[in-house]
């Protein structure tokens, strides 16, 4: 996981991975609550995210996965995501 803390209004989780073999026990899940609190800590008014896949995943998944943990796609760029603190 690595973020990105200098935009002024939001907190970029600029990566996060997890390896295949922990995917699916909470991890990722986790590492996004963890930013969410993270960036309401540091005053941000969001989170983004640009979903990048990393491994096998597909993009449409990996947006997918994202949207099932409350980050919303963008109107301009769908890759990138956003969720309100």
């Amino acid at each position: 996981m690595t973020f990105d803390i200098f935009w002024p209004k939001e907190l970029n989780l600029y990566e996060l991975f997890v390896a295949t073999k922990y995917r699916g026990h909470g991890v990722g899940t986790a590492a996004i609550l963890f930013a969410a609190d993270l960036g309401r800590r540091m005053g941000k008014a969001q989170l983004s995210i640009r979903a990048t896949p990393l491994s096998e995943q597909s993009q449409d998944d990996l947006i997918a996965w994202y949207v099932r943990r409350g980050l919303t796609p963008t109107a301009e760029d769908p890759e990138l995501l956003m969720l309100d603190l």
